[in-house]
């Protein structure tokens, strides 16, 4: 795979001598997961009727490797029985301790796999309040979270969550909100 010069300078400059077996990694074989969404089907029940050969991801106990199959194109996909999501990116939601009625901000939400798993662990009780990046000019497409199926949950982009908190006193917190705004 050939990278953009530009890319692999600044890669060089940030990795030092882990440079090599960054570009090395390109070379390993790729992981491929998906979640179950425990908010329509309990593992179990998945288990019972999933037509795929599935490995368990040790870390997240309604995640799943997959090889070889099309899980993108079964009824199950576009029923929501299940998210696809690359096992490394499971790992933040399955790990933070979200409990019933808690109260969770996901300040990095786009597409909405940890925000669909973070929203079945509370159970339809208490608040999440997804936050995705985009410019404010952009359109709002880049989030994929059905939010009819769950109870007390909104979804919103980075500008308009910084409007409601740009009255917040905390003048440290507003300016860094505002610097990855500029970023955006």
């Amino acid at each position: 795979m050939k990278l953009p010069e530009e890319f692999e300078n600044r890669m060089k400059d940030m990795l030092g001598p882990d440079y090599e077996n960054y570009l090395a990694s390109f070379e390993l074989p790729s992981f491929q997961g998906l979640r179950v969404n425990t908010m329509k089907i309990s593992v179990d029940e998945f288990m019972k009727i999933s037509p795929f050969e599935l490995e368990n991801v040790e870390w997240c106990p309604n995640g799943f490797y997959y090889e070889s199959i099309k899980p993108s194109k079964h009824p199950y996909y576009f029923a929501g029985l299940y998210y696809l999501q690359e096992p490394s990116a499971m790992t933040t939601a399955s790990l933070l301790p979200v409990e019933e009625g808690d109260r969770v901000l996901d300040i990095c939400a786009a597409p909405g796999g940890k925000s669909t798993e973070l929203a079945a662990k509370l159970k339809g009780t208490g608040l999440l309040v997804s936050v995705f990046m985009c410019r404010a000019d952009a359109p709002e497409d880049g989030f994929k979270f059905d939010t009819r199926e769950v109870n007390d949950v909104k979804v919103m982009p980075f500008h308009e969550f910084l409007h409601h908190v740009s009255d917040h006193n905390d003048e440290d917190f507003c300016n860094g909100l505002r610097e990855i705004e500029k970023k955006l």
